[in-house]
């Protein structure tokens, strides 16, 4: 199993390819909360478009959430975006759900294009003030 960690500003971007296993999310579950850029990152996109096989097992994904649970003290900001939306990747992210400690807003998203609009969504909400109301802007 083969993944790319990119970093941007404010963004993470992991691309998968191949078969990819739960032990492999874990390891790049490790490598992200370990780098300095972590705590400013707002976005962590999850791709498994180029994966022939994604597999998973309730072990591996206790240990991911426990992660999640603990770095969520260092960066309480970020937001999960995983493509693409297919049986494998929700099997996955279901059994990560039913664990329960999982402190992260996570979305499974069709494409890229979906993902990029949901993150633009989350942008806007942390630029809101707490306990402010939505409003439509109009020219």
């Amino acid at each position: 199993m083969a993944y790319t960690i990119d970093w941007g500003r404010h963004r993470v971007c992991v691309t998968y390819s191949g078969e990819c296993d739960e032990d492999t999310v874990l390891q790049v579950v490790i490598a992200l909360q370990a780098d300095v850029r972590f705590d400013s990152t707002y976005e962590a996109l999850h791709d498994f478009s180029a994966c022939t096989r994604v597999t998973t097992s309730a072990v591996h994904m206790e240990e991911i959430a426990a992660r999640n649970f603990a770095a969520v003290r260092s960066n309480d900001k970020l937001h999960i975006a995983v493509i693409p939306d297919r049986e494998d990747v929700n099997t996955m992210l279901r059994c990560f759900d039913d664990i329960g400690l999982n402190p992260y807003p996570i979305e499974v998203l069709p494409t890229l294009e979906a993902a990029n609009a949901w993150f633009a969504g989350a942008a806007l909400a942390r630029l809101r003030p707490a306990g402010a109301r939505t409003r439509v802007w109009r020219r």
